[in-house]
Order: structure tokens, then sequence, then C-alpha cells
């Protein structure tokens, strides 16, 4: 599985899509097997990575389980991601994943609105912090050390609901 991320900076983001001298999306299609392309945040009109959504066989978008994060996620994908009648929306319909993290002490909502958020959602993971440290140390989802957790699973489900059970084993394994 090739992971592509961009900057933290949205400047530096910016100049990495849409630099004249890196031509992203052509670059992109060359690549074997399963390609994930974390875009960072997607606040604005002028998206810089829109390209690279635009052609995408999957979008997915992650919120928390905050209300305002979530509500304002769904709407989005609801639009696919058009934020004004002059703007062309994703061709494709954007997918939802929810992490849990503990990012507010605030109202959140649990699994059980899954429900309501019908086929836009793929995957609702729970935060585990170790398991974190391990993929941040460079870990896989497959090793020992933390198969009794439930993130590596839901992770995995949300892999086979996307690309289907044999594509997950094979981007699993690389």
């Amino acid at each position: 599985m090739n992971v592509v991320t961009g900057s933290w900076d949205p400047f530096q983001a910016w100049s990495t899509i849409a630099s004249p001298r890196r031509p992203w999306v052509a670059a992109l299609g060359r690549l074997d097997g399963t390609v994930v392309v974390d875009v960072g945040s997607m606040r604005g009109g002028n998206v810089p990575a829109w390209r690279i959504l635009d052609v995408a066989d999957v979008v997915v978008v992650v919120a928390t389980p905050e209300p305002a994060s979530l509500t304002s996620t769904v709407s989005w994908i609801d639009s696919k991601g058009q934020t004004s009648p002059g703007l062309a929306g994703l061709s494709t319909h954007p997918r939802l994943v929810v992490v849990d993290a503990p990012l507010t002490t605030g109202e959140r909502f649990g699994p059980d609105v899954a429900g309501e958020l019908g086929d836009r959602l793929v995957g609702w993971w729970p935060w585990e912090p170790k398991v974190i440290d391990h993929i941040h140390r460079g870990g896989g989802l497959d090793h020992r050390s933390i198969r009794r957790f439930a993130l590596p699973r839901a992770a995995h489900a949300t892999l086979e609901s996307l690309l289907g059970q044999t594509r997950v084993q094979e981007a699993v394994s690389v």
C-alpha cells in the first residue's frame, strides 16, 4: 500500500501539490496497487488537492464524534464538497470514517448514531493510544502486539468495505 502524505503547513501542502514541477495527478496514476493520499484539511472553496480528490476512486473524510464536526462533515459529504453554487462538487460520493478521538470534553455522539449516517459511514474507529503509538513507530496493523485491540479490526473492516475482501489482503501485506 502506498501512502502519500501532505505537510501539516497549508502553504507547504499547496506548494507540494500545485507545483508545476511536480505533476501529482499523473504521478499517482503510475503507482502500483492501492494508493492512499492524505490531503489534510479541506476547508474553503479553493482546496489545493481538489484535482487529486476529483480523480480518486474513493474519497474518505475523517471526523470526530463531536456534534459540530460530525454534522458539518456529513453536510459536506451530502453536497459532494460543493461549497457554493458556482463551484463544482466531486464526481464521487465521499465516505465517512469517524475516529472517536478525545479532542473535546463536551457532548459527543456514540456509535449508535451510525444507523442515521447510512451508507455515508464506512467505519467508526475507537481511539487507542497504544495502537496509534505502534503505527507512528512504523508498525503494521497485523502485528501480534496489537491484535487484541479494536482499532486494527475497525481499520480492516473499513478497508474491506472500501476495497473488497481480496484487495484488503494485498493492501495489508504490502
